[in-house]
């Protein structure tokens, strides 16, 4: 018989340790939002319910162990929280790591228990150093006979397909079909989409328009929404594999990838949402070569200093300076050129107010789609008319995913007048709202943000080579040249620009 414990240093899933009892590190609030806490939320969703009403009542406490027996006959049979800190936001203490030892080793003598695995207690989001606190673990519990110790090294967390999960499975809505969707689109030009970037492309969709309903805040990567960050762990292993138990540093996260079975769901779901999907080819687009960490961090990073600050949306000058600002980092990775190509992408996409004090980005001038098609033709205002019906006949594509898409509301009333009176029906984009209908949609730029269309007809004025136009002229010119820009981005697979001559 052993006169003292047997501590075995080990590493990989704690959870799937072939042991009596677990041992979870816990605060006394009732969350577990993160790292090994959130893993042992997840597999054992009975133990979180009772150890967050202990919580409620006070019960948790610094130096008090809070015991859940499992009731299983194959595993272990209890789960043992032991809290490490008082508040989840705050850090570890050695002292509280002391106290709460002690409770320990009374709790594994009552209940005669002969093997405990133990995570690194205080260290990793608790911030202790383990060189202090492993002599503390080992000092407590190898005075104790007869029980073996599986003292788990710190930085082992598991890959997210080896983490248990019994949650129940959460509904497919419609953000969440929209967050598979997007993802899925993204990857389909990333290698990887971590956390980061998802966060930016949630953003983004709610920026033209999804009502998601995510507190967007200013972050050391630029907009950030905790919101998101807890769907992100809601969907893990039901919808999303890779975002694990939320523990990786942002710039070491692994790629987020949407599990097959989740990808057809969410597209049925979709399938009732036009509007929806509609929004998302418009983000799917506007990010298109800016897929990677460094570039959703800029493009994000310079669309909120915009909205934020006047300066910082009419001159992308002052934007770059205050991109400068935000942190050291920011100084030091995004270049003012970077900022500029950022700038003027929001700016075609009439997602930030301001003058285009440039050219247009090339990057825009060829978003259409691989296999899309542009037609550019020259007329009078007299044969407008008559080569826009004929242009919409002839491009065979359903009505209902057709649109024309004008710089003023007083033109679009025309064009609709247009197309009634040859029996073409119309809707008005002031009316729409996503529900599929058998109509050609018409209305201007600005009312065309957030939608898409497999084919768009767009009138735009002609004038001569903005270098050589005055002041006034140019400013008016630049402003043709970025709602027809505007209007590209809504085409999916069918272009025609109509530059009329008065």
């Amino acid at each position: 018989m052993e006169s003292f414990a047997v501590i075995i240093e080990a590493t990989g899933n704690l959870l799937r340790a072939d042991t009596e009892a677990l041992v979870n590190t816990v605060n006394t609030v009732g969350v577990m939002g993160k790292g090994i806490a959130l893993q042992f939320r997840r597999a054992y969703p009975e133990m979180f319910q009772a150890y967050k009403e202990a919580c409620e009542h006070g019960e948790v406490r610094i130096g008090r162990m809070h015991v859940w027996r499992t009731g299983m006959l194959d595993g272990p049979r209890y789960i043992i929280n032991f809290p490490t800190k008082r508040h989840w936001r705050a850090s570890s203490k050695l002292p509280d790591i002391e106290a709460g030892l002690v409770d320990l080793v009374n709790v594994i003598t009552e209940l005669r228990i002969k093997s405990i695995a133990v995570p690194p207690l205080g260290c990793g989001n608790g911030g202790l150093d383990w060189a202090e606190v492993e002599p503390v673990i080992v000092s407590a519990l190898r005075p104790l006979p007869n029980l073996d110790v599986r003292l788990y090294l710190p930085g082992n967390t598991p890959a997210a397909a080896e983490m248990l999960n019994a949650t129940p499975r959460p509904e497919m809505t419609v953000g969440r079909a929209a967050l598979i969707e997007l993802l899925s689109r993204y990857l389909r030009n990333s290698l990887e989409a971590t956390p980061l970037e998802i966060q930016k492309l949630m953003y983004f969709l709610q920026v033209v328009g999804e009502p998601l309903r995510l507190e967007f805040s200013k972050g050391r990567y630029g907009p950030y929404a905790d919101g998101l960050r807890r769907v992100l762990s809601l969907v893990e292993g039901h919808f999303l594999t890779g975002y694990g138990d939320g523990s990786s540093r942002v710039l070491e996260a692994t790629s987020i990838r949407p599990l097959p079975a989740a990808g057809v769901e969410a597209s049925r779901v979709l399938d009732c949402h036009p509007a929806t999907r509609q929004r998302i080819a418009v983000v799917d687009n506007l990010t298109d070569g800016f897929e990677s960490m460094y570039g959703m961090e800029l493009l994000s990073t310079v669309h909120w200093l915009a909205v934020h600050d006047r300066c910082a949306a009419l001159d992308w000058r002052r934007n770059a300076e205050l991109v400068r600002e935000w942190t050291p980092r920011k100084a030091e990775i995004f270049t003012d050129d970077h900022v500029h190509e950022a700038w003027l992408r929001l700016r075609a996409y009439d997602l930030i107010e301001g003058n285009a004090l440039n050219r247009p980005s090339r990057r825009m001038s060829e978003r259409m789609p691989s296999g899309g098609k542009v037609v550019t033709v020259r007329v009078s205002r007299a044969e407008l008319g008559a080569r826009l019906i004929q242009a919409i006949r002839e491009s065979a594509f359903p009505i209902s995913d057709v649109a024309v898409i004008t710089a003023t509301r007083g033109e679009s009333d025309y064009i609709q007048q247009l197309l009634d009176a040859e029996e073409i029906p119309t809707r008005s984009l002031e009316e729409f709202d996503g529900t599929w209908l058998d109509a050609v949609k018409v209305g201007t730029v600005r009312r065309a943000k957030g939608l898409e269309f497999a084919a768009v007809f767009h009138p735009t004025p002609a004038h001569g080579p903005v270098d050589q136009l005055s002041s006034e002229e140019r400013s008016a010119a630049e402003l043709i040249q970025r709602q027809a820009l505007v209007a590209m981005t809504r085409a999916r697979d069918y272009l025609w620009i109509a530059v009329v001559e008065e």
